[in-house]
């Protein structure tokens, strides 16, 4: 479970974003007290990183997303963010909503 100031987090993938590839393409590196929002583009050589504190310690795991989809689903359900594997669809939960966000294959 992922428990972070939803708008904070959002922020932070509207700015690593526009360093990633033309896809949009990002990865998370979930640690126990803090989250890495990393984008990247090898083509132009460009890249950024930016770590967000948790509220709350989670489980470590990397996983992949397209930006602007994860975006939309955090504004529809601002609420904690549920996940098991990397291949596996990532559950937003709030108190009337629920959002389901397929993650990307990344490497590494």
């Amino acid at each position: 479970m992922l428990n972070v100031n939803w708008q904070t987090f959002a922020s932070s993938i509207e700015r690593v974003g526009e360093f990633s590839n033309s896809q949009k393409l990002i990865k998370l590196d979930v640690k126990q007290n803090t989250v890495d929002v990393v984008g990247q583009d090898i083509d132009f050589a460009i890249s950024a990183k930016e770590t967000i504190s948790l509220d709350k310690p989670s489980t470590p795991i990397s996983i992949g997303f397209q930006a602007e989809l994860l975006l939309q689903a955090l504004r529809v359900g601002r609420g904690v963010i549920e996940y098991s594997e990397p291949s596996m669809a990532v559950v937003i939960n709030n108190e009337n909503k629920t959002v389901l966000v397929m993650p990307m294959q990344i490497n590494g």
